[in-house]
């Protein structure tokens, strides 16, 4: 971020470019130590729920266990429409 602000980009075109609010992006050029960044962990976990809403949330879902023969990569979101109704 220093860098984009040293290259003369507000802090507004900053945030655009790297999907930071503009308050974050000037705590950050105001701040003199870099922010923490948090890793989001990669599980693949199997689950059943009671049924998928219109918003694609689970209703009540149970973790039945963790998939380790499977990676994150595979596993989306429009898996959810190939599931038979009634089957949840």
């Amino acid at each position: 971020m220093r860098d984009l602000f040293n290259q003369g980009l507000s802090i507004s075109e900053i945030a655009r470019q790297t999907g930071h609010s503009r308050v974050t992006v000037r705590k950050y050029l105001n701040s003199q130590v870099p922010p923490l960044t948090q890793k989001r962990s990669k599980l693949v976990v199997e689950v059943v729920a009671l049924e998928v809403s219109k918003r694609r949330h689970l209703r009540a879902p149970v973790f039945l266990r963790r998939r380790s023969d499977k990676v994150p990569e595979e596993c989306t979101i429009d898996q959810l429409d190939q599931v038979p109704k009634g089957s949840l």
